[in-house]
């Protein structure tokens, strides 16, 4: 079983404290040789004292990180998530843990592994910078920062492949070929995105155009879980230096996914701060401001125009209610009339099929009298059915709520077609009986 060791290494690149005291790794399974320029050329190494070359194990060590990362994470999760340097440092602990070089090799080693090989392997993104030992040649980079104020669509041309954007909701870091050694990845990682987002990766090069990365990222990823997310892969074989830099662009188009449950706690907080709202619904007594981007996603049947729009008969707190699902994406059955006319209102149907099935759903001899009442007003023939077919069953408890009693002065015919159905029914049984 090898020890890693890196105090001196941590001591030097001012690695975090909770990549320092690292548990033994063992190193047993799945052993693959060092690359050529990496292994130790220390005398005195445990190994070659039992006559065996020194290996580097990338599963083991990947995953001795992973899991020291999830148990010390947590107290730098507000660092991580502004600037992402807390995991950068941690990949870079990752690859100097799995070289099992130590300080006291001699600087003519050095050199020479430097000069042999380069290449690191390839699930290792070449994060190190310029002045690090030679286990990752310098990856350049600059960085894009985007405040995330449309969350609907960005686009970023850039003059070459050579870039970190940075957002405050996720960092898309892209580890580009140089004229010597190309890099054929995309590494995409996520920050707490406040939603499902939909990233669309596109290299444009002249008259040619391919996406070469698209993927629904999950809801809300913690510091804690930070991973990479995924890679496609470019356009090979593209060593040229020339081609990288004439007239190359990278397009990133970040657009929510449209699912009912797209929206969360970040947007919603949006909605209860009634803050930068460029839009207004009004509600029978009172007014609430919204934001043009979420409605237009969201509620895509319905144009809108102007400066706001007013919805008859909804009072505030259907009004609230609707556009926490709106912002929010979840709906728990609260003021479930207001909910409904204001789907109706902006042509929201699987919204207005989830309140009618929460209607019938929620049918008792108590309110089936004044839902059958609200069924035939509303033209819900579905509800209206089963209402009927409801108070049928239970007629006899059904006629002593108040209910009944509105419905008998209100809707004479209504009470009628009951009848009749009941009687159809009782009809059906019996024929049932005879069978």
């Amino acid at each position: 079983m090898t020890t890693y060791n890196n105090a001196n290494n941590d001591k030097e690149y001012g690695c975090p404290q909770q990549f320092k005291e690292k548990p033994e790794v063992n190193c047993e399974e799945d052993l693959k040789p060092i690359p050529k320029g990496f292994q130790d050329n220390n005398n005195n190494n445990n190994n070659n004292k039992r006559g065996r070359t020194n290996h580097y194990c990338e599963r083991d060590c990947e995953r001795d990180c992973e899991r020291d990362c999830e148990r010390d994470c947590e107290r730098d999760c507000e660092h991580v998530e502004r600037t992402g340097e807390g995991y950068y440092e941690h990949r870079q602990h990752s690859i100097r843990k799995g070289s099992t070089s130590t300080t006291s090799s001699t600087s003519s080693s050095s050199s020479s592994s430097t000069s042999s090989d380069t290449s690191i392997p390839p699930s290792i993104p070449p994060s190190l910078p310029p002045s690090s030992p030679p286990y990752a040649p310098p990856a350049p980079s600059s960085t894009y920062i985007w405040p995330l104020k449309n969350p609907h669509t960005l686009t970023s041309p850039t003059p070459s492949p050579t870039f970190t954007l940075s957002t405050h909701t996720f960092n898309l870091i892209y580890y580009p070929p140089t004229s010597s050694q190309p890099s054929p990845k995309v590494y995409v990682f996520l920050l707490s995105p406040p939603a499902p987002l939909k990233l669309t990766l596109t290299l444009i090069h002249k008259n040619l155009t391919r996406k070469i990365f698209s993927q629904i990222t999950g809801n809300l990823l913690t510091s804690s879980s930070l991973k990479m997310y995924g890679y496609g892969d470019t356009l090979p074989p593209l060593t040229s230096g020339y081609f990288w830099n004439s007239g190359l662009r990278l397009s990133l188009k970040i657009s929510p996914h449209p699912s009912p449950h797209c929206c969360t706690k970040d947007y919603l907080k949006g909605f209860e701060s009634q803050t930068s709202t460029d839009y207004y619904i009004k509600c029978l007594d009172y007014t609430w401001g919204c934001h043009s981007i979420i409605l237009k996603f969201r509620l895509k049947g319905y144009e809108f125009e102007g400066e706001g729009v007013e919805v008859e008969g909804v009072g505030k707190e259907g009004g609230r209610v609707f556009l926490e699902w709106v912002y929010g994406g979840r709906w728990g059955g609260e003021e479930w009339r207001g909910v409904y006319e204001c789907a109706r209102k902006f042509g929201v149907e699987d919204l207005r099929w989830e309140v009618t099935s929460f209607i019938m759903k929620d049918l008792n001899v108590d309110n089936a009298a004044d839902v059958l009442v609200w069924a035939e007003k509303k033209s819900e023939v579905q509800v209206k059915e089963w209402c009927l077919e409801f108070i049928s069953c239970n007629s006899s408890k059904v006629m002593e709520g108040l209910g009944w009693r509105k419905l008998v002065e209100e809707k004479p015919d209504l009470v009628a077609e009951l009848f009749a159905n009941a009687t159809g029914a009782r009809k059906r049984m019996r024929s049932n009986d005879n069978l």
